[in-house]
């Protein structure tokens, strides 16, 4: 008897899905701004908000932190691994592979170098410079089509694809002295 899938409204996504790929076929839709703010709140805690909800990233306690929440590298990964477990939820339901079973375990590892000042600016020392992922899942489809399925989460994952090019950052600041 073949178990539950995990994704209990495939049907409902297959239809976003088409009805998403439909319209960037034809350039519509095919781009989006997301919006986060981040607030320093006391020490090394950062409360983050995005779309009305919160969370608290902090360092550990051995790094000067209050250990209240994920520190900003690991918010990162988790974003990654969030993504490319959406992103297979998506797909899965596009291409009505019943999934009943998906983890993903990430390790980055850090250069930071630049970050304490030990490294030339144009050597880009700052971050991570390998992040790997261990995916574990379960589905009841063929290897054949599970091996295609698998491509095109790796292809198609924003959260990969966003670590694996440059992204152009630009920084507006308004500086205030409260100095006399």
């Amino acid at each position: 008897m073949p178990r539950t899938t995990i994704i209990d409204n495939a049907e409902e996504i297959e239809e976003i899905m088409a009805g998403a790929i439909a319209q960037a076929e034809h350039g519509a839709g095919a781009r989006a701004v997301h919006r986060a703010s981040v607030r320093l709140d006391r020490g090394l805690t950062v409360e983050a908000s995005a779309r009305g909800f919160r969370l608290l990233v902090d360092e550990p306690e051995s790094f000067g932190g209050a250990n209240t929440g994920p520190n900003p590298e690991e918010v990162v990964l988790a974003g990654v691994g969030a993504c490319q477990a959406i992103t297979a939820a998506l797909y899965a339901a596009l291409m009505g592979i019943p999934i009943t079973r998906y983890e993903v375990d990430l390790r980055g590892y850090l250069d930071l170098r630049g970050f304490y000042g030990h490294a030339r600016p144009d050597e880009g020392l700052t971050g991570f410079t390998r992040v790997v992922c261990d995916t574990r899942m379960e589905a009841d489809a063929p290897a054949e089509e599970l091996e295609r399925f698998q491509r095109l989460v790796e292809e198609r994952c924003v959260g990969h694809g966003t670590l694996r090019q440059p992204v152009e950052i630009e920084s507006n600041w308004q500086i205030t002295s409260t100095s006399s």
